[in-house]
């Protein structure tokens, strides 16, 4: 099996946790597509999703991180813009919040 295949069952493997709100056996799929992946396209879908439990679990600062490692690869990724407007929401960092909501509505 292709390193690259693998990657993506294991990304789909994480998305059918997802859709079942398990989201740490989601993460653990998440993290292992993420070895010694090449392709970006997949880095960022996955990083997404990993933000997105991340979310889920309550971990916002993890959430924070993760989203600014999408917007370091892809600056105007909008699911990682409204998913780091969450966290700062759910941390109570309402301005910055609030400037991230702003922008999306542009």
């Amino acid at each position: 099996m292709s390193k690259a295949r693998n990657h993506l069952e294991l990304k789909n493997r994480g998305n059918d946790y997802f859709k079942a709100n398990q989201f740490e056996p989601a993460l653990f799929c998440y993290q292992d597509a993420l070895l010694d992946n090449e392709d970006k396209t997949l880095e960022i879908a996955v990083l997404s999703n990993m933000a997105a439990c991340n979310l889920g679990l309550e971990l916002y600062e993890e959430a924070l991180e993760t989203c600014n490692q999408i917007l370091k690869i892809e600056p105007g990724h909008l699911k990682a813009l409204y998913r780091k407007a969450k966290a700062y929401l759910e941390l109570f960092e309402y301005e910055k919040s609030a400037t991230i909501f702003e922008f999306l509505k542009k």
